[in-house]
């Protein structure tokens, strides 16, 4: 789906009525322009999401590991000790582990932005991020039963 950069250029008076005049007009805007991104379980999304995810990549290996639901989310940490051992059968680091996650971030963040997706299929939980230094990545529950009904229907 083709996408646009467009500006918009409110001006006012600068006086305190003049600000307010913007800002109410730029929330009237953002009103009728920006639809907010519902969490989703869909499970149609998902499957697309992960078609388009490179096969035998270490995103695509974090998206078919990510637990389903807030729950049981993991650590980059914990998610590095599931996925596969590199080359030299060493584990994979927590550092890895996090860029597989990040590439997935920024994929689903361009596919909202174009249109190609509709919701949010991965998320993350920072509650307890100041004990664990780290959040809590998942998936929601309807979508990774939707991925691995698509996963076990694959030959």
């Amino acid at each position: 789906m083709p996408t646009a950069d467009a500006t918009i250029t409110l001006t006012a008076p600068a006086t305190p009525e003049g600000i307010q005049s913007i800002l109410d007009r730029a929330t009237r805007l953002k009103e009728v322009f920006v639809t907010p991104v519902p969490h989703a379980s869909s499970e149609s999304e998902i499957v697309r999401f992960h078609e388009k995810t490179g096969a035998g990549t270490r995103s695509r290996e974090a998206l078919e590991l990510l637990p389903g639901g807030d729950k049981n989310g993991v650590t980059p940490e914990e998610l590095a000790k599931l996925m596969k051992r590199d080359a030299n059968g060493d584990m994979l680091d927590k550092a890895s582990a996090r860029g597989a996650l990040r590439i997935l971030i920024v994929k689903q963040d361009k596919r909202i932005r174009s249109g190609a997706q509709k919701t949010k299929i991965l998320h993350v939980n920072w509650d307890d991020y100041d004990t664990e230094g780290a959040g809590r990545y998942y998936i929601e529950e309807g979508a990774r039963k939707g991925l691995d009904k698509h996963l076990a229907a694959k030959p």
